[in-house]
C-alpha cells in the first residue's frame, strides 16, 4: 500500500510537468520533438511504477492468503490429531502435509495427541518440515511423550538428534526430564541422563535433590546416601532441602544415631534450620527413644522464633507416646489445641492410638469426642481404633454405640470396620446381626475381606453348621479372596471335630498344594482328628512331619501328642516329647504331668516314673492344660 501511494504521488507530479514542457516545446518550435519524446518516457516510467505497485499489492494479498491457509491447515491438523487412535490413521493424516511449524504449534500437537505411543511417528514427521528446529521446549515435550509411552529407544534417538543439531539443553530441561524418568521408576536411565548433564553444575542442585527425593519415596535409602555423597564430591551446592532429605533417609533407614549426629552437624554448619528440619529432628529423636532431647529441641525451636507446626507437635506427642509417658503426651496435645494453626486429624489419631495401645479405651474415646468438639474431620481410622480398644476390653455396648455414631456422622464405613463389627457380633453370639452386617458389607462392594469371611465361616464351624460354612467358603473363593492358613485351619478343625478325618486331610493337601505353609494349629487339629478317629499311626506320622518342618511346639500340640502317645503305648516317645517341649519353652503343667505319670505307672515303668518326678515334680501346683480342648 505504501509503494502504491508513492507511485501515485510521482504520477501526479509527472503529469503537470509533462504538459508544461509540451507547451514550452510548441512555443520554441525546434524543441517540440524532443519534448514529446521526453514526455512519453516519463509517462512510461509512471505507468511502470503503477504496475509495480499493483504487483506488490498482489504479493501481499497472496502472503496473507498463504498465512490464512497455513493456519487453517494447522487448525484442522490439531482437531483431527486428537481423534487418531492408530499408526495407520496418523500416517494417513500426515501424508502429503507440509507446513512450517512454530514451537507453540509443535507443543500443541504433542498435547493434543491422545495416543502417546504415536509420539515418535509425529516427531519423525515434524523433523521433515521446512525450518524445523529443536529447542528445550520441543525436546522436553517429545521426551516426556516417549517416556510416558515407554519408548526408551526413542529417548536415545532424541538425544542423538540433539547432539547432531548441536542443541545445548539447559539444566532446567535436564531436571524436568529426570523427574519424568523417576516417575516412570527408570532409575537406571536417570543415572545415564545425569552423566550427560553438562554446563554449570553449580546450578544442578534442583535435579540432584529431585533424584534424592525420588529414591527416598521408593525407600531406596542407600541410593539417597550415594547421591548426597556425589554432590559433595563434585562440589555441587547442597541446600537445606538436600540435608532434610538425607536426614529423613537416615531416620527411616533405622540409622537413628547417625541421623542425630547428622542433625547436629547441620546445626554446627550454621544452616538456616527451618520448621520442617526441626520437625524431622524431633521425630528422629523420638524414634531413638531420646524423649527429653526431643523436648529440649522443641523448646530450642521456639527460642529461635519459629512457631512449631502440626508436624512438630505430632512428632513430640509420638515421642512421649512411644516412651509410654502418657501425661506428658497429653500436655503437649492440649497445648497444640490452643495454637493458631488448623488442627490436624493426625495429631488426634496419634493420641487415640496411644490410649488404645495402652488399653485405655475410655481416654481414647474422649479424644474422639474432642475431635467433634473442635470440628476436626473424623476419619474411619479414629472410630475404628476406639472400637477395637473397647472390643479388646470386652466393652461391646460401647463398640455398638460408637459404630452407630459413626454411621450417623456420615463417615464412610469400609471393610476393616465391617470386619471388626462382624467379630463383635460373633463374640456377642448374635448370629443374625453378624449375618446382617456381613450382607451389608457385600452389598456395598466390599467382598474381598478375608477377615470378615473367616469370621463368618468360623462362626458356622463352631455351631457345627458345615453346610453354611462351606457355602460361605465357596463364596469367598468366587469373590477372588486370597486364601490363607487361617481359613484352611478353620475347615480342617471343623471336619476334624465332626469326625471327618478324610475331609480334614483333603483340605490339608489343598493347603499344601496352594503353597500355604501349615502351622502348629494345622497340625494340632489334624493330629487331634486322627487321634479321635483312633488313627494313631497317622497322628504320629503327622507329628513326625511337623518336627521335620521345624514348626515350634506349643502347649496345645504337646497336650495332644501326650494323649496320642499314651493311647499308642509309645512311652519312649513320651519322654522325648517332654524333653523337646522343655527345650521349646513349653511349660509342662499339672494335667500334662499327671497324664504322663499315669501312663508310666500303668505300664509299670518305674525308672521313667523316677525320671519324671526328678525333672517335672515341681509342676503339680501349676494350672493344667485342658487335654480335651
Amino acid at each position: 500500500n505504501k509503494e502504491l501511494n508513492v507511485v501515485t504521488s510521482d504520477l501526479n507530479v509527472v503529469k503537470p510537468n509533462a504538459m508544461k514542457e509540451k507547451n514550452i516545446a510548441m512555443r520554441s518550435g525546434s524543441k517540440i520533438d524532443v519534448a514529446k519524446s521526453d514526455s512519453k518516457n516519463e509517462l512510461n516510467v509512471a505507468t511502470s511504477a503503477i504496475n509495480v505497485g499493483k504487483i506488490s499489492e498482489s504479493i501481499q494479498n497472496s502472503a496473507k492468503n498463504d498465512v490464512k491457509k497455513e493456519f487453517s491447515n494447522l487448525h484442522e491438523l490439531v482437531d483431527n490429531i486428537s481423534m487418531v487412535r492408530s499408526t495407520e490413521s496418523l500416517k494417513g493424516l500426515l501424508h502429503g502435509r507440509t507446513m512450517k511449524l512454530s514451537t507453540d504449534a509443535m507443543l500443541l500437537l504433542f498435547s493434543r495427541l491422545q495416543m502417546k505411543s504415536l509420539g515418535f511417528e509425529l516427531f519423525s514427521w515434524m523433523k521433515n518440515q521446512p525450518g524445523f528446529e529443536v529447542n528445550d521446549d520441543v525436546f522436553f515435550a517429545a521426551f516426556r511423550n516417549f517416556v510416558r509411552a515407554q519408548k526408551w529407544r526413542a529417548t536415545e534417538e532424541l538425544y542423538n538428534e540433539s547432539i547432531e543439531r548441536n542443541v545445548h539443553l539447559s539444566i532446567d530441561t535436564f531436571s524436568r526430564m529426570i523427574k519424568e524418568l523417576t516417575k516412570a521408576r527408570r532409575f537406571d536411565l536417570v543415572e545415564t541422563w545425569f552423566d550427560r548433564m553438562k554446563g554449570n553444575l553449580h546450578e544442578a542442585t534442583g535435579p540432584f535433590n529431585g533424584l534424592m527425593l525420588a529414591y527416598y519415596k521408593e525407600k531406596l535409602y542407600t541410593r539417597v546416601f550415594c547421591v548426597f555423597d556425589r554432590m559433595k564430591a563434585e562440589s555441587i551446592p547442597q541446600d537445606l532441602t538436600s540435608f532434610c532429605i538425607m536426614l529423613s533417609s537416615l531416620r527411616d533407614a533405622g540409622e537413628t544415631l547417625k541421623a542425630i549426629d547428622f542433625f547436629q552437624d547441620m546445626q554446627n554448619q550454621g544452616l538456616p534450620i527451618d520448621t520442617k528440619a526441626y520437625s524431622i529432628g524431633l521425630d528422629t529423636l523420638g524414634k531413638a527413644g531420646k524423649v527429653w532431647e526431643a523436648s529440649s529441641l522443641f523448646l530450642q525451636m521456639q527460642q529461635q522464633g519459629l512457631q512449631p507446626d502440626r508436624v512438630a507437635y505430632n512428632s513430640l506427642i509420638h515421642a512421649f507416646a512411644k516412651a509410654k509417658m502418657y501425661e506428658q503426651a497429653d500436655l503437649v496435645f492440649q497445648d497444640s489445641c490452643k495454637q493458631s494453626f488448623k488442627l490436624d486429624p493426625i495429631i488426634f489419631s496419634t493420641m487415640i492410638k496411644m490410649y488404645a495401645d495402652a488399653g485405655m479405651p475410655k481416654q481414647a474415646h474422649e479424644v474422639l469426642l474432642m475431635m467433634k468438639q473442635h470440628a476436626v474431620k473424623t476419619h474411619e481410622y479414629a472410630y475404628h481404633t476406639v472400637m477395637n480398644a473397647y472390643a479388646r476390653a470386652n466393652y461391646f455396648d460401647e463398640v455398638l454405640e460408637i459404630y452407630s455414631d459413626m454411621k450417623r456422622s456420615g463417615c464412610p464405613v469400609r471393610e476393616v470396620t465391617y470386619a471388626s463389627m462382624i467379630k463383635v457380633y460373633v463374640k456377642l453370639k448374635d448370629e443374625q446381626a453378624a449375618q446382617k452386617i456381613f450382607q451389608e458389607m457385600l452389598e456395598n462392594g466390599f467382598n474381598k475381606s478375608v477377615v470378615a469371611y473367616c469370621t463368618i465361616i468360623d462362626m458356622y464351624s463352631k455351631k457345627g453348621d458345615i453346610e453354611k460354612a462351606m457355602s460361605t467358603f465357596n463364596e469367598m473363593k468366587k469373590a477372588g479372596c486370597r486364601l490363607n492358613a487361617w481359613v484352611y485351619n478353620i475347615l480342617i478343625d471343623m471336619f476334624g471335630k465332626s469326625g471327618k478325618l478324610e475331609d480334614a486331610l483333603f483340605y490339608f493337601e489343598k493347603m499344601v498344594a496352594s503353597r500355604i505353609s501349615p502351622d502348629s494349629i494345622t497340625y494340632s487339629s489334624l493330629i487331634m482328628a486322627a487321634s479321635r478317629a483312633n488313627e494313631l499311626e497317622k497322628a504320629i506320622e503327622l507329628f513326625t512331619d511337623l518336627k521335620s518342618m521345624d514348626i515350634r511346639l506349643d502347649g496345645t500340640l504337646v497336650a495332644t501328642m501326650i494323649n496320642t502317645f499314651t493311647k499308642a503305648g509309645k512311652y519312649g516317645d513320651l519322654e522325648i516329647l517332654l524333653t523337646d517341649a522343655t527345650k521349646a519353652g513349653v511349660k509342662i503343667d499339672q494335667r500334662m504331668y499327671l497324664s504322663v505319670y499315669n501312663a508310666f505307672l500303668n505300664a509299670n515303668l518305674h525308672g521313667k516314673l523316677k525320671w519324671l518326678q526328678e525333672n517335672y515334680g515341681i509342676v503339680q501346683s501349676q494350672k493344667p492344660t485342658d487335654l480335651n480342648s
